[in-house]
């Protein structure tokens, strides 16, 4: 299966763009930057040529499932909207006709930023379902309700689960609620999931549960994501069927990571945090391929890949730029855990062994970055420049940060 999330599509980006303008005005001064620039959102070219990469990994072991978690188009501009999210939808309906498609709501894909009605069928679900040609990657109208849905897949015995997590998150209520009572249950969305997972219980499925935006916190900055009583909550839900989830997954970090669930010292389930494809928050664009396999008669992640685009060899190199390998779980971490298996319990050894290795440690943020190296110029430049104006040259050559 194949997963994607925060492309963030910008249909203004200008290649000579600046910072300053989030690469929506042209500025002479810029070095061209054609797939992307690190703190601005995707332009066409890079996301054409991330499609291209995933339609030959497809063309290679065909992916069952396609995943979009979310954020399809730029940040802070609503009347594109549409128009990226056709856009993305047609790719992916192009690229992967024979795949099974699922996304979710990510908190820029509102009526403004984390700005969803409480209130059931709401128009602007309607218009980016039909107008933005959503419908293709969801087909179900369950989601026009209050963009929560599910969809079983008979011939796997599993159930695909998407949330609308924006629900739960403290800036929806704070930027677009800030003097309602917050609900126990928005949308009844707790009490649906806790009826699809009863449901894969009892028919003896599994599940994997697709949203946006990660319960807890920000790990990077301790900024709340979501409101403490939901991710309690979710929490309590996730133990009483830790035995049917076989993964969650989620975007909106921009950068790879992930959540562990856990009662007492029992840790058993992880939660998946995945890379972007926007460079907005000075990442690599990258997407994952995950491989499921049947142990004893249970699904099981068996293993991911990562690939991603270093975006200054990409503009400033004279060949056509592609995505490539970053790593595979089984090659990069088993000499740290001594499994290959990306399950519960070998994020849970990832987790303890960090605490104390500082070399795990690096490892682990230098891939959780994609690779991004900041200030690669500056060092670079640095090596070899014997003057201040051979020096400012040459960063202005390969800076792209």
């Amino acid at each position: 299966m194949m997963q994607v999330t925060d492309i963030h599509y910008d249909l203004a980006y200008d290649i000579q763009g600046s910072l300053k303008s989030y690469c929506r005005l042209k500025e002479d001064s810029q070095n061209l930057a054609k797939y992307g620039r690190y703190g601005c959102d995707t332009p066409l070219d890079l996301l054409t040529t991330m499609f291209d990469d995933a339609a030959q990994q497809n063309a290679k072991e065909k992916f069952d499932i396609v995943f979009m978690l979310g954020d399809f188009g730029s940040h802070g501009v609503q009347l594109q909207q549409n128009q990226a999210i056709k856009t993305i939808s047609d790719l992916i309906s192009t690229n992967f006709p024979d795949s099974i498609k699922h996304a979710v709501l990510g908190n820029n894909d509102g009526n403004g930023n984390y700005n969803f009605s409480l209130e059931k069928n709401d128009q602007h679900l309607k218009e980016i379902y039909t107008n933005g040609a959503m419908k293709q990657l969801i087909n179900n109208d369950k989601f026009l309700e209050f963009g929560y849905y599910s969809n079983d897949l008979d011939e796997h015995k599993i159930k695909l689960i998407g949330l609308n997590s924006i629900f739960y998150t403290t800036s929806m209520y704070k930027k677009n609620y800030p003097t309602i009572e917050i609900p126990d249950d928005p949308g009844n969305q707790f009490q649906f999931l806790i009826e699809q997972l009863q449901d894969c219980r009892d028919k003896n499925y599994q599940a994997i549960v697709t949203y946006h935006n990660c319960f807890g916190l920000n790990g990077f900055d301790g900024s709340v994501t979501a409101i403490d009583k939901f991710t309690i909550r979710h929490r309590e839900i996730v133990n009483q069927f830790k035995d049917i989830i076989i993964f969650e997954q989620m975007g909106h970090y921009h950068h790879d990571d992930f959540r562990l669930t856990s009662k007492g010292r029992d840790t058993h389930l992880v939660s998946y945090l995945l890379p972007s494809i926007s460079p907005s928050n000075h990442n690599n664009p990258a997407y994952r391929i995950t491989e499921l396999s049947l142990v004893d008669n249970k699904w099981v992640v068996s293993d991911y890949e990562q690939r991603y685009i270093d975006l200054v060899e990409a503009n400033t190199k004279q060949v056509l730029p592609q995505f490539e390998h970053q790593y595979k779980f089984s090659e990069l971490y088993e000499v740290f855990t001594g499994d290959t298996q990306p399950n519960a319990k070998t994020h849970q050894k990832l987790n303890q062994k960090m605490k104390t290795d500082e070399k795990l440690y690096s490892v682990w943020t230098s891939q959780s970055n994609t690779l991004y190296r900041p200030s690669r110029a500056q060092y670079m430049c640095g090596l070899r420049s014997i003057d201040k104006v051979t020096y400012d040259t040459c960063v202005q050559n390969y800076k792209y940060d």
